[in-house]
């Protein structure tokens, strides 16, 4: 607590909250906030691209529950990432000189086109 604030009360403060039905949930967000950064800002490994690659299929099943629950900023968000990874993915493709490594990217490249597909038609 800094030393401003101390020995005086915090009643009367409240954070914003959502409330969905009896649920109240806090937002840790930015309502109806999305990431404005366009294609490939960076130039990632190999390796963070297939973390990154992992996790955006992984998240898809929270985007479901997300859209079901109403934070549409949170789903657009990740709509721009997937189009984002889609970029630098296949930026390192073009880039790779190792045979297999480009085979691996050329697989992970369709899958996220499967993916974007799938966002695109649902989301």
């Amino acid at each position: 607590m800094p030393k401003s604030m101390k020995g005086k009360s915090m009643k009367g403060k409240s954070m914003k909250r959502k409330s969905i039905g009896r649920k109240h949930l806090k937002r840790k967000t930015l309502k109806n906030k999305t990431l404005n950064i366009k294609g490939c800002a960076h130039n990632p490994t190999y390796r963070s691209l297939l973390y990154w690659y992992r996790t955006s299929f992984q998240q898809l099943g929270f985007m479901i529950l997300e859209k079901h629950n109403g934070y549409n900023d949170k789903v657009s968000n990740y709509k721009t990432d997937i189009m984002r990874l889609r970029d630098c993915i296949a930026k390192k493709h073009s880039k790779m000189n190792n045979i297999d490594t480009k085979d691996d990217l050329k697989i992970m490249l369709d899958n996220t086109e499967v993916l974007i597909k799938h966002i695109q038609k649902n989301f």
